[in-house]
């Protein structure tokens, strides 16, 4: 494997992180950080992306499996590796988007499919996303989108320069803009957490997020988003 990939390891055991680590840079990954739980973790990956997690599950305060679930809400969400003595949880991994399961004590061939597999599926970004409407598509920036409403079966697409009306709906849309960027924050919202500049508590466990546009957009935020929000930021 020539090309470098970036990786974090977490697990409160620290035999078993040191062993991880010593596999990763044996298969030529020299990339290597390592932190002692999912909240160190999480704080790590605020400070700056990472290509792959090696999470633990069954660790002390917020487990693995609470963390995977919560990072569709950073700019840009690692692929996750769970990494467990137990194989139990495997079907619930999956189903939490999880990228791989690995069983301690974690076996040097498995580990090296893995990274392939990280190597492989690790394509550039696009630096555009093509909006339908109707006739013809708009070509838009990711970075310039504020937030996605929906409209039925349709959604309007706001920018810093004005408003595109596209012909898909807004999971449609939500499914070809930045994963972790783009959050869907409530059944009609969908916000890019890029352009978020406060977020305010609201009534009955939601929150309001306001946007750093000239108009000081204001945007709602469901009960169940708000958790995971709050979880993310600290709230």
């Amino acid at each position: 494997m020539t090309r470098k990939l970036r990786l974090l390891v977490a697990d409160d055991d620290p035999e078993a992180r040191r062993y991880l680590e010593e596999l990763l840079r044996e298969a030529g990954q020299d990339e290597v950080e390592c932190v002692d739980s999912a909240d160190a973790a999480l704080e790590r990956l605020r400070q700056g992306p990472v290509d792959a997690l090696f999470l633990d599950i069954r660790m002390p305060g917020l487990s693995g499996l609470d963390l995977l679930r919560s990072l569709s809400a950073l700019p840009r969400k690692p692929r996750v590796v769970l990494v467990s003595g137990f194989e139990d949880h495997a079907l619930e991994a999956f189903e939490a988007a999880a990228f791989d399961y690995l069983l301690k004590p974690v076996d040097r061939a498995r580990l090296r499919k893995t990274l392939e597999r990280l190597l492989q599926e690790d394509p550039p970004a696009a630096s555009r996303v093509a909006v339908p409407t109707g006739d013809h598509a708009v070509l838009l920036d990711p970075s310039d989108i504020l937030y996605v409403q929906a409209q039925g079966d349709t959604c309007r697409v706001v920018t810093r320069t004005g408003t595109v009306e596209a012909s898909c709906n807004v999971g449609q849309l939500q499914r070809r803009l930045p994963p972790g960027q783009f959050v869907r924050v409530h059944r009609s919202y969908v916000v890019n957490l890029d352009c978020v500049r406060e977020v305010h508590p609201y009534f009955s466990g939601t929150l309001l997020l306001k946007l750093d546009d000239d108009q000081g957009t204001e945007i709602p935020v469901s009960r169940s988003a708000a958790r995971t929000l709050r979880l993310l930021l600290h709230l």
